[in-house]
């Protein structure tokens, strides 16, 4: 099953939703905040930044980068933990095999 790619929208599309759709007004703002974020912390000298525009990907994102003897942290406000029990089941997985 493959997920389909975010069409990515204008200013002016944005504007508009946010008139009509507010709820894609909000989430597209959403986004481009936590974009903004990870380039922000990028260009204070962190490179290992990922942006992981959808949140089903992340855990999915982090097994490929952490390794052995690493410590994740998960803080965040609601489903984050959904995301740290996925990685533990795939890096369970990893070591059983």
């Amino acid at each position: 099953m493959s997920e389909a790619t975010p069409r990515r929208v204008s200013l002016a599309e944005a504007r508009e939703a946010r008139i009509h759709r507010p709820e894609v007004a909000a989430a597209y703002e959403q986004a481009r905040l936590r974009y903004e974020l990870a380039e922000a912390i990028r260009a204070h000298g962190h490179r290992a930044v990922t942006f992981v525009r959808d949140k089903k990907q992340v855990a999915s994102a982090l097994a490929d980068v952490v390794e052995p003897g690493d410590l994740v942290i998960a803080l965040g406000a609601g489903d984050i933990n959904a995301s740290a029990r996925e990685l533990l089941v795939i890096l369970e997985g990893e070591r059983s095999t």
